[in-house]
């Protein structure tokens, strides 16, 4: 006897389809990251191989897209493995600083001459006596005719040029360098090469017992000590040259001195992820190797020979980092617990394409909104973020410097992108008085234009010298005078400093909310032009069993559910496997036998066996031996003869049975 309605076509759903890349997955096209395919040739579709062509490469586009949110998805976890081997919660590289505008050298004065009881009187420029107190500039003249007492024996007085590093708006932070030279002055920013001096050092400040002093850092040409090198091994596994033995000196304000064997200044505090997790910022002044800078012009030992500039060992200590590498590590694990079944079907799919069978296959990025825990997971990996992204500021002069400033504003972009997804998700889960209609976006779009639009937005070289200079920039516990203005030069109060976050507002959130809105028009034309509607009506979804259970989405979505993509028989409209893999449920079946891949379906007439629906995080356990039986997840339904029940019939158990082997199924259209 012939066989009609539903329960015919469900009969002809189940006949073999060569055309069809889905098996049991009935739809016409591809709408908001959906994937449908073509009818059985007995429901009157055709099955010319040029649509089975194009079904395929559309199938393989899907299966891409997959791929690519996956390695999104995972982008925290690799980001993460680069950073800690950078060193990100506790580093110390350093920090170059040739003579060069690039590193924001100016001259300051060419009139300073000294003597071997310290400043020659009345040689000093008022601009240069005026940079620190009186009696720690008098200090500062004793001192250098100290320690460049032998320079002294061959030429006296010697010529003393002052230069700056900083001390203008555009820096926010200055310290004073002095180059002496036996005959003339050294320039600031020589261009032809090395030029001789007897001896260069740097004056800044810092904090010894709680008060602001100054911190002179010397090398000398003719002392013996100082012709020794170093070759320094950053934490990132970079290297380079510096003098094993600088002369470091404090000098109070009251111009007392004495010797300083830490050398510590630019002592600051940033706090983006709370106090706990405080970042602790310091440098430790040096003498560099200027050889491997690159720059036209250097200062060298005249008789040592040794090229030679001020800079920095700077880094940064994380308070309590273990917890939040654990933390890190824990999200982790759960995010790629959360993806086993996303995985597991976007693989089978593979495997199917690759065999020529039907498959099941959906873009995952644009079911997020019903993947609440996921979505939240990927937030919660990116939040420490935050926190890369001050300590990466630290590292402007450094070898590896921009890379991990890169890495980490990519980082934000994750997380700032991921968590406004959540909160649209939640959002569409309020029940506003006209939970019928909808406002469309598309979650991939949003994404991967958001990502990219606040990573490149964020990550500018421009906005890296900002972020460092404001780093130092804080308010001073002694600062330096240079051209009448007070600039912090290396000590501050212990108050914290702006966050990266705090200083560029703009940039993140412009580009994300301009993403979301850009997502919203795109497909906001698309349901326009498929269906001539601005706004997504979702009345026909109380008519289907599956979807009323699962609770439609109010306000806003990304989910393809207009009435053009289920299947309508009669006055039934049947749900595709794929919408249900989208909304967060995969299909499976018991099985007698050991099988590999997905189970197909027999095609010989037998009495109608159940389809068991779980969530898809919990694909994995479903499909466990019976050893493990007791990991087994509840079922959120059951499938017989196409129609969705809430609970299995006649069992009242809500677990799968222990004694039984389930294995993954692509499901069928349900009603």
């Amino acid at each position: 006897m012939p066989r009609f309605g539903p329960h015919a076509w469900v009969h002809g759903l189940r006949q073999s389809a060569p055309s069809s890349v889905s098996g049991t997955m009935p739809a016409t096209g591809t709408t908001m990251g959906m994937h449908h395919t073509a009818l059985p040739s007995t429901i009157g579709v055709s099955g010319k191989s040029g649509d089975h062509g194009r079904k395929q490469l559309s199938a393989y586009g899907r299966i891409v897209s997959n791929l690519s949110a996956g390695a999104l998805i995972l982008l925290s976890l690799l980001t993460l493995i680069v950073l800690i081997t950078e060193g990100m919660f506790d580093r110390l590289v350093m920090s170059n600083n040739g003579q060069s505008l690039d590193y924001f050298w100016a001259a300051y004065g060419e009139t300073c001459e000294l003597a071997p009881t310290g400043w020659v009187p009345q040689s000093c420029s008022a601009l240069e006596v005026n940079a620190t107190t009186p009696d720690a500039w008098a200090s500062v003249g004793r001192i250098l005719a100290a320690q460049w007492s032998l320079e002294l024996q061959e030429a006296s007085p010697l010529y003393i040029t002052t230069c700056i590093v900083g001390g203008h708006t555009a820096v926010g932070w200055g310290v004073l360098i002095f180059i002496a030279g036996y005959d003339a002055y050294p320039a600031c920013i020589p261009t032809t090469g090395g030029q001789p001096i007897a001896g260069i050092a740097m004056l800044e400040s810092t904090v010894r017992d709680n008060h602001g002093v100054y911190l002179l850092t010397l090398y000398s040409d003719k002392n013996a000590t100082m012709q020794s090198i170093t070759h320094h091994r950053n934490t990132d596994g970079t290297s380079q040259d510096i003098v094993s033995t600088p002369l470091r000196t404090t000098i109070a304000i009251d111009g007392s001195y004495a010797a300083d064997a830490i050398g510590t200044d630019f002592i600051v505090l940033s706090t983006p992820l709370t106090t706990r997790y405080t970042v602790n910022v310091y440098c430790i002044s040096q003498i560099q190797v200027a050889s491997d800078l690159g720059l036209p012009g250097w200062s060298q030992g005249k008789h040592g020979g040794i090229p030679v500039t001020p800079a920095w060992l700077c880094g940064n200590q994380v308070s309590n980092a273990s917890e939040l590498i654990a933390f890190q590590m824990i999200l982790i694990v759960l995010t790629v617990l959360a993806l086993n079944g996303d995985v597991y079907i976007t693989f089978e799919g593979i495997r199917g394409l690759i065999a020529g069978k039907p498959v099941l296959t959906y873009a995952v990025l644009s079911g997020l909104e019903r993947r609440k825990v996921l979505t939240l997971l990927i937030a919660l990996n990116a939040a420490p973020s935050l926190l890369y992204l001050d300590v990466a500021r630290i590292y402007v002069f450094s070898v590896n410097g921009y890379k991990i400033w890169c890495l980490s504003c990519l980082l934000v972009a994750t997380f700032v992108s991921f968590t406004l997804l959540a909160g649209l998700s939640l959002l569409s889960a309020v029940p506003l008085p006209l939970p019928t209609k909808c406002v469309v976006y598309s979650a991939p779009i949003f994404l991967y234009t958001s990502i990219v639009t606040v990573s490149w937005t964020l990550s500018s070289n421009t906005n890296f010298m900002k972020a460092n200079n404001m780093l130092f920039a804080g308010a001073a516990e002694l600062a330096m005078n240079f051209n009448g203005v007070s600039w912090p030069s290396g000590s501050y109060v212990p108050y914290g400093v702006a966050t990266v976050v705090q200083l560029f507002p703009q940039e993140i959130l412009y580009p994300v909310f301009g993403s979301l809105l850009f997502s919203i028009c795109v497909a906001t034309l698309r349901l326009y032009w498929s269906t001539h509607a601005l706004v997504l009506n979702l009345e026909w979804c109380a008519s289907n069993g599956f979807l009323s259970h699962c609770n439609v989405p109010r306000v806003l979505t990304s989910l393809p559910l207009h009435p053009s993509q289920a299947i309508k028989i009669g006055n039934k409209m049947f749900c595709r496997p794929s919408t249900m893999a989208l909304l967060g449920y995969a299909s499976v079946t018991e099985t007698e036998k050991h099988s590999l891949g997905v189970v197909p379906y027999d095609p010989k007439p037998h009495k109608e066996t159940e389809t068991y629906v779980v969530s898809v995080y919990w694909l994995g356990l479903a499909m466990l031996p019976t050893s493990f039986a007791w990991l087994r997840p509840y079922v959120a339904g059951v499938v017989v003869e196409n129609h969705f029940k809430v609970q299995r019939q006649p069992r009242t158990a809500e677990a799968l049975d222990r004694d039984h082997v389930y294995r993954y199924t692509r499901g069928n259209c349900v009603t």
